[in-house]
């Protein structure tokens, strides 16, 4: 650790010295700029720059002297402290950066976005970027005196002082932000002696055994809406929350996800990490674990503190093989509103976890899931609809969370289940997708009109921003099926759509293709679309509008004065491997040149 001295300015080493041999320091919070002033150029001497200092450096100079006012000859910067040429010096500066601010005597909070009103109102605190990078999280829990500055470096207040309304900013448990502070606190904070205290009033500072009883989904949603500029920096800002030490890859991606989250079920089992919801127009990625999300935003539902002498089982354990954890297991089924009599969706297995909704011990969570071999509840189990949470009440119906805003109930669909076919269980959450999933990835389709003279334009691909799924009338109830591919069909006068997907519901089949007049499928504003000049951008909304529909007729016949269509499905299978062939009888259009516009073939889609 280096420390640069307030007075003359000069960096200090105290790199492999404990809290007992450095000297009391303040530490500098802040958000980074383009015209920082960096270690290189405080190593061959501040005073040189000293003339005309630029923004950088003079946040730093302010701060030395906030610093000297309270009777302390040392700063600490992550902008000119650190050497990052080093590799092995920012492993450990990071590894350390939650200790370093929970060691120092103040941390003073530069808020060059906010400025302090004569009458006090702290104009745009709220609304502050402070509030929105990811490194800045640690940085407001772990120190014991946080003072918060204006852009002109004026006082506004304390961090305990103001605890609640931090809390409706971030998110953060109160009692986490006040520490038990006493008031009035003293007017100039001094260094508390060597312990853990308050400078103030000198009460034992427990943040690490605070932090320790929150749940992991918990800590979690206080990340999801920050940012980091390197993807591994939002996983690597939040090992000081969970008390994690690993080693840093820039480079890897979200994988440092992966790993944080591996480390903090070392070392706590907490089945709140189970709690997350897949983001709306995330890809899913068939090699990534499908029981772990791919970064804090999939935290969205915060569950409660652990229940205090609550002894039941609830284990989560690493393997291998995927996660072991004890839950009550039981099936249940999704039914949809949207008929006057409710209809099924698929009937799925529902987990219910160790965790409290609220401080009432009796709600809980759930998650939904599958077999990893359908009609063999006894081998391992995949996570399934990773958008939705369940909530079950003692009284009342459970209610399904969905991914968005934080608190969106989904209220078209109710779930079903008997809590007397619950039985505690020890399941298997694999590590590795089904491999119906990867087979079903790589449909092969094609579309084929005999005796007509058809011209095949270029494929669009589509990577979906939102889901593909659509509720269709199935033979019994609704089904749902996730669409696979469109091509349109035209003669220049008048056209079809030719659409395809795969179904949830294996009872339902393995494909499904249907067909929708011109008309039927671009409804509404793009209705009034030539068919001779079909663009991508007009098919792209009249696509996100079809898949709106509350309940599709699927067809695969259109009838209309001068034409005359069928579509038939045709099968291939040879050595385990199926292809299929949309047949389209056309009637109407012999005489005529037919154009295929391969409009969407839809990629990196799970047919979950």
């Amino acid at each position: 650790m280096r420390l640069l001295h307030t007075t003359n300015l000069e960096l200090v080493s105290f790199i492999g010295k404990s809290i007992f041999e450095r000297p009391p320091y303040a530490i500098l919070s802040h958000t980074w700029k383009d015209d920082e002033f960096v270690f290189e150029e405080a190593k061959d001497g501040i005073h040189q720059h000293l003339q005309s200092p630029r923004r950088g450096l003079q946040k730093i100079l302010d701060a030395c002297e906030k610093a000297r006012e309270n009777n302390l000859d040392y700063l600490w910067v992550d902008t000119c402290c650190i050497d990052k040429s080093s590799s092995a010096e920012l492993s450990e500066a990071i590894n350390s950066m939650f200790k370093w601010y929970m060691e120092s005597a103040n941390c003073y909070v530069f808020m060059d976005d906010v400025t302090l009103q004569e009458d006090g109102f702290m104009d745009n605190f709220a609304n502050s970027r402070w509030f929105t990078r990811g490194w800045t999280l640690q940085e407001l829990i772990a120190p014991h005196g946080l003072f918060f500055f204006d852009q002109d470096w004026n006082y506004m207040c304390s961090r305990d002082q103001i605890a609640s309304r931090l809390e409706e900013i971030t998110g953060i448990t109160e009692t986490i932000l006040r520490r038990a502070h006493t008031f009035p606190r003293l007017k100039t904070p001094l260094l508390g002696g060597r312990k853990p205290l308050c400078p103030g009033c000198g009460h034992l500072d427990e943040v690490k055994r605070e932090l320790a009883e929150e749940p992991i989904s918990r800590k979690m949603t206080w990340a999801a809406d920050r940012r980091t500029t390197r993807p591994e920096d939002a996983s690597y800002s939040l090992m000081g929350l969970f008390d994690i030490n690993m080693p840093l890859l820039y480079g890897e991606g979200e994988n440092a996800f992966r790993r944080l989250q591996e480390e903090i079920l070392q070392k706590s089992p907490d089945q709140s990490i189970l709690t997350w919801t897949e983001p709306i127009g995330e890809d899913q990625d068939l090699f990534h674990k499908p029981y772990l999300p791919k970064g804090p935003s999939s935290f969205r539902f915060a569950v409660r503190r652990p229940v205090p002498n609550l002894l039941e089982r609830g284990d989560i354990i690493t393997t291998t093989r995927g996660l072991e954890i004890d839950v009550l297991l039981g099936p249940c089924a999704i039914r949809y509103k949207h008929t006057s009599s409710p209809t099924l969706d698929k009937e799925h297995f529902m987990a219910v976890l160790s965790c409290a909704v609220d401080r009432n011990p009796l709600p809980r969570v759930a998650i939904l899931v599958e077999p990893f071999t359908p009609g063999d509840p006894d081998t391992a189990y995949t996570r399934v609809r990773n958008r939705l949470l369940i909530q079950l009440h003692p009284n009342g119906r459970p209610s399904i969370w969905a991914t968005g805003v934080q608190g969106v109930e989904f209220k078209n669909a109710f779930l079903d289940y008997d809590p007397r076919k619950l039985s505690p269980r020890r399941i298997l959450l694999a590590a590795i997708r089904p491999m119906r999933y990867h087979l079903k990835q790589r449909l092969i389709v094609s579309v084929v009109a005999p005796e007509i003279s058809m011209a095949h334009a270029e494929t669009k691909h589509w990577t979906p921003s939102h889901d593909t799924k659509i509720l269709y009338k199935a033979r019994r109830g609704v089904g749902t099926l996730s669409l696979g591919g469109a091509s349109y069909v035209g003669n220049g006068h008048s056209g079809f759509f030719v659409l395809w997907g795969v179904p949830e519901n294996p009872d339902h089949g393995d494909f499904v293709s249907w067909l929708e007049t011109w008309g039927s499928f671009l409804r509404g504003n793009h209705s009034e679309a030539s068919p001779s000049s079909l663009e991508w951008h007009t098919f792209r909304k009249a696509l996100e509008q079809y898949m709106r529909v509350q309940t599709a007729d699927l067809s695969a016949k259109i009838s209309e004065t001068g034409l005359k269509v069928k579509v038939n499905v045709q099968a291939t299978e040879f050595l385990g491997r199926t292809t299929y062939r949309l047949m389209l009888d056309i009637q109407g259009w012999r005489d005529s040149p037919v154009s295929v516009v391969k409009c969407l073939k839809v990629v990196d889609s799970d047919w979950t």
